[in-house]
């Protein structure tokens, strides 16, 4: 009876260390991505399953261009897009080119995609974010500007499948 009661207890510390570690890497270092939808075509496509990097957007500067996951209020399930606007910048597109504060930006990333021409004013601590297939993407441009907080994670690598192997930019 004492060698159940002991490896009931050791059961019992084993699980709750383990439940403790997941939930700390969970919060605090990455967590799975499933890809849904062809938003961010051709850089990630459908039923891509990765993870995303807490600890880059909680210890790192948010930049142009980075892959982000969002969870943006009506949602269920976290968005997957670009950031192409950041804090206090006017963001336009005129003739499907990118102008941040009226200057040209190339989007190397992207095919040839159409954008209807648009202008945006960002403010403190607002984001503005698209999928990489403009065309059939849910971001910015239909809800609006993303806060900082609303932003989960940062870059994703991808696990499967393995002809999609690697660290997507």
């Amino acid at each position: 009876m004492k060698e159940i009661k002991k490896w009931l207890i050791d059961l019992i510390k084993i699980s709750v260390v383990s439940f403790l570690c997941a939930t700390l890497i969970i919060h605090f270092v990455f967590i799975s991505v499933s890809v849904s939808g062809s938003s961010m075509h051709s850089t990630l496509k459908d039923r891509n399953f990765g993870i995303s990097f807490v600890f880059t957007k909680k210890f790192m500067e948010l930049k142009r261009f980075d892959i982000v996951t969002l969870n943006k209020s009506g949602h269920n399930n976290l968005l997957v897009k670009r950031i192409i606007g950041l804090p206090n910048e006017k963001i336009s597109y005129k003739d499907n080119k990118l102008y941040i504060n009226d200057i040209f930006v190339a989007e190397e990333f992207l095919n040839d995609q159409y954008t209807e021409d648009f202008e945006y004013q960002l403010k403190d601590d607002q984001y503005f974010v698209m999928g990489d297939n403009r065309i059939a993407s849910y971001d910015s441009r239909m809800f609006g500007y993303v806060l900082k907080e609303e932003i989960k994670t940062s870059g994703i690598f991808i696990l499967y499948p393995f002809s999609d192997f690697g660290f997507k930019k």
